[in-house]
C-alpha cells in the first residue's frame, strides 16, 4: 500500500481508499475507536513487570513447553534471514521471542519484546493484534500498519486453538518489510498447526492418564487380586491386592512372560486359543507360584473387532489365605553406579569413597541433612570385602541416652529391669563380618563415646551386665552433619574418638553447591514414580534456583509429590509447593555474601530456622522435613539457642 494512501486516510479520514482491503479497513476503524495515535508507538504502560511476566509464563508453562521445540525448528529454518519469531497469549502479551540478534535489537526500539502487549487496543493494526481479533491467519505489511513507527516491518501471524476451538495463543514472524516473502505465511501456519497438534496430543495424554488413574483406583479398591496378560503372554498389570497376596512388587512381574512366573496347566498359547477346556467344574483354573497353589478365574480380553487381546486372571477366594514370601530387594544392593552426580565436587567424593571401599579403614562421612550419607555408606559396604556380611545402620540421635549403650553393645540376661530373657546382641554383634553405620555420631553421649573408642581400639565388645569380651570384625562408617572440630572445642565430642573415626573423611557437598545435579536427580526420581511425567522449563527453573535446605531428600519428596498431583504428564510450577516457588537462591544468597564466618554450625542454624519458619514452629513437621528425630531437633534447638515459640505466630 503506497505511503500516500496511508497519509490521506489518516489526515482526511477517507476510509473508502481502503475498500479493496476489507481486513485492513475494519482494523483501522477499530484502531480509531481504540484511540490509537497513528504517529506514536502507543506504549500505554501495558508492558508487564518482571513478577507479573513470570506469573504469566508460569500460567502458560505447558504451552511454552510444547511450542518451544517447534518455534526453535522454525527459527533454524529462517536463521540468517533477519527474522524474529514470537509466541503470544490470547490477550496479546508476548510470552517468548527468538530470532536473529540484529532484528531483535531493532524491534526492541518499538518494544516488540517479551512481556509487552501487542493487541490492537494497544498498538493498532499489526499482525499480532489483528490476528487475535480476526482469529485467522493475518499478514500486515509496511504502511498497512496503522501506526507510522511500524511501517518498516512486515508481520505474519497465525492463531493457535485448543481442543475446544478456543483461541489460546498466536504465532508471529516479524521482519523488515523489504525482506518479506509471501511464502512465510505458509510456514507460520504450518508451525501453528504443529503446536495445535501437540496440544491435542497432550490433552489426549491427560485424558488417558486420568482414565488410567481412575481405572487403577477402581482396580486397587476391589476385594480380590487381578493381573492381566497380553496376547503374547506378557504380564501387563497387577492390582495392589494381587501384589500383596503374591508378596511381590508389581514392577517385579510386569513385562515378564507368564510362563516364567507361574506354572500353568498348559502353554499360554493353548490357553488363549481355548481357555475353557482347562477350567474345573467351578469355572476356575489352578496355577502354581513358587510352590503355592493359586485358583483363578479367567476372563478373555477381547478388542472391538473381536480380536483376542489377552486374558485377565482373577485370584479366587480359595487363595485368600495364601501368603507367598519373596525375598525383598535390599537397600544394600546400592552401588556407586546408583549415586547420581555430575558435578566435580560430587565426582571427587565418589572417587574417594571408591578408594576407601578397598580398605578396611574407619570412615567419617560429613554433609548436611539429606545429602545421601547413608547411600554412600551402603555403596562403600557393597564394594568392600565386607559385602558378604550384614550392613547394620543405627541413628545415634534417635535413641534415648538410657538405651543407646544396650542398642550398640547388647545386654545379658537380667542386666536391667525389663531385659529380655537370655539377653540380646547389640548392633556391633549383629554387624560382625560386615559394616556398621553410625549415623548422627555427633549426637552420641560422651560416656558412650568412651566405650566406642575402646571398641575401635580393641575390636571387641562387652554386653551391658556382662563380663565376657566378644571379638568382632566390623567395618565402621560414621556420619554427621555437625562440625565435630567445633564440638570438640565446646567439650561435646572427644578428640581421641574424632581422630579414630576421621581416618578417611568423605565430604558430601550440599545440593545448592552442585546445581548441575538437580535436574538429573529430579528425572531419576521421576523414573521411579508410578505415573510417568516430565518437567516443564519453568518448573525446572524453580527447582534449580531453590536453596534446598533439605538437599536430595527434600528434592525427592518434592518430585514424588509433584508427580502424584500431576495429571497432564508435565510438571508445571502449579504442581510445586508454594514455599519452593517463594524461596529461591536469590532470596537466600545474601546470607552467603555477608562476609561472616559460614561454617557447618552456621549453616545448621540457618537450615533449622528456615524449616521452622516454613513449619510455623511445628517441631514434629520440622523434624520430618529435616530428616531427623524430634528428640534430636529439640537437642539442636537447645544447643543453638533457638526458641521454637518465635515461629509459632
Amino acid at each position: 500500500m503506497p505511503k500516500k494512501i496511508w497519509q490521506k486516510v489518516i489526515n482526511n479520514g477517507d476510509f473508502n481508499l481502503l475498500k479493496n482491503k476489507p481486513l485492513i479497513l475494519k482494523s483501522w476503524k477499530r484502531s480509531v475507536q481504540f484511540g490509537i495515535v497513528p504517529y506514536n508507538i502507543n506504549n500505554r504502560d501495558d508492558e508487564l513487570s518482571h513478577t507479573a511476566f513470570k506469573e504469566l509464563r508460569d500460567k502458560y508453562g505447558e504451552l511454552i513447553f510444547i511450542a518451544t521445540p517447534i518455534i526453535t525448528n522454525l527459527y533454524f529454518t529462517l536463521k540468517g534471514t533477519n527474522t524474529a519469531i514470537y509466541l503470544i497469549e490470547k490477550d496479546g502479551y508476548i510470552l517468548k521471542a527468538i530470532g536473529d540478534n540484529e532484528i531483535l535489537n531493532e524491534l526492541t526500539k518499538i518494544r516488540l519484546v517479551e512481556g509487552a502487549n501487542w493487541h490492537e487496543k494497544s498498538k493498532g493494526t499489526n499482525g499480532i493484534g489483528t490476528a487475535l481479533i480476526e482469529q485467522k491467519p493475518v499478514s500486515i505489511h509496511a504502511e498497512e500498519h496503522f501506526c507510522e513507527p511500524f511501517h518498516h516491518l512486515s508481520c505474519f501471524a497465525a492463531p493457535i486453538f485448543d481442543t475446544n476451538k478456543n483461541l489460546i495463543a498466536l504465532l508471529d514472524v516479524t521482519l523488515l518489510a523489504k525482506q518479506a516473502h509471501p511464502h512465510l505465511m505458509a510456514l507460520v501456519i504450518a508451525a501453528a498447526k504443529a503446536i495445535e497438534t501437540q496440544l491435542y496430543a497432550n490433552d489426549l495424554k491427560k485424558r488417558l492418564l486420568n482414565s488410567v488413574k481412575q481405572s487403577n483406583l477402581i482396580l486397587n479398591n476391589i476385594d480380590y487380586g487381578i493381573f492381566w496378560v497380553n496376547q503374547l503372554g506378557y504380564i501387563t498389570y497387577l492390582n495392589s491386592i494381587c501384589s500383596n497376596k503374591l508378596g511381590v512388587d508389581a514392577s517385579d512381574l510386569i513385562g515378564r512372560h507368564i510362563e516364567d512366573v507361574f506354572n500353568l496347566p498348559a502353554s499360554f498359547k493353548e490357553m488363549i486359543s481355548d481357555n475353557v477346556k482347562f477350567l474345573d467344574r467351578s469355572g476356575q483354573i489352578k496355577i502354581d507360584f513358587q510352590g503355592n497353589t493359586l485358583w483363578c478365574q479367567l476372563k478373555p480380553l477381547v478388542g472391538p473387532l473381536g480380536e483376542k487381546l489377552g486374558i485377565a486372571f482373577s485370584l479366587s477366594p480359595k487363595t485368600s489365605t495364601i501368603t507367598v514370601v519373596k525375598p525383598r530387594k535390599q537397600k544394600n544392593e546400592i552401588t556407586f553406579e546408583d549415586i547420581i552426580g555430575n558435578s566435580n565436587s560430587m565426582k571427587e567424593s565418589i572417587r574417594l569413597a571408591m578408594q576407601a571401599a578397598t580398605t578396611n579403614l574407619t570412615i567419617l562421612i560429613t554433609g548436611e541433612t539429606g545429602t545421601g550419607k547413608e547411600v554412600f555408606a551402603r555403596a562403600i559396604h557393597n564394594e568392600s570385602h565386607y559385602n558378604k556380611g550384614p550392613f547394620i545402620a543405627i541413628n545415634c540421635g534417635a535413641i534415648p541416652e538410657t538405651l543407646i549403650e544396650s542398642e550398640l553393645f547388647g545386654y545379658e540376661d537380667g542386666a536391667f529391669t525389663g531385659a529380655k530373657k537370655g539377653g540380646r546382641p547389640g548392633k556391633f554383634e549383629l554387624a560382625n563380618n560386615g559394616t556398621i553405620f553410625l549415623d548422627e555420631i555427633g549426637e552420641m553421649p560422651l560416656y558412650i563415646q568412651v566405650k566406642l573408642l575402646r571398641v575401635l581400639q580393641e575390636r571387641e565388645i562387652v554386653r551391658v551386665g556382662g563380663v565376657k569380651t566378644i571379638p568382632i570384625d566390623v567395618r565402621v562408617i560414621a556420619a554427621t552433619n555437625k562440625d565435630l572440630e567445633s564440638e570438640i572445642k565446646q567439650g561435646q565430642f572427644r578428640q581421641d574418638l574424632y581422630y579414630r573415626l576421621n581416618v578417611i573423611n568423605i565430604k558430601i557437598p550440599p545440593l545448592r553447591e552442585r546445581r548441575e545435579d538437580i535436574l538429573p536427580l529430579a528425572n531419576h526420581f521421576l523414573s521411579k514414580a508410578p505415573m510417568k511425567c516430565s518437567i516443564s522449563p519453568p518448573a525446572e527453573s524453580i527447582l534449580c534456583k531453590y536453596f534446598w535446605p533439605g538437599n536430595v531428600r527434600e528434592l525427592e519428596n518434592i518430585i514424588v509429590r509433584a508427580a502424584s498431583f500431576c495429571i497432564s504428564g508435565i510438571i508445571t510450577p502449579s504442581n510445586l509447593p508454594n514455599e519452593i516457588k517463594r524461596k529461591t537462591q536469590s532470596s537466600n544468597s545474601h546470607i552467603l555474601t555477608t562476609g561472616k564466618s559460614f561454617n557447618l554450625k552456621n549453616l545448621e542454624s540457618l537450615t533449622i530456622v528456615e524449616i521452622l519458619k516454613q513449619s510455623k514452629g511445628n517441631c514434629t513437621l520440622a523434624a520430618k522435613r529435616l530428616g531427623i528425630s524430634r528428640t534430636t531437633l529439640y537437642r539442636k534447638l537447645k544447643a543453638l539457642g533457638i526458641q521454637k515459640e518465635e515461629f509459632q505466630n
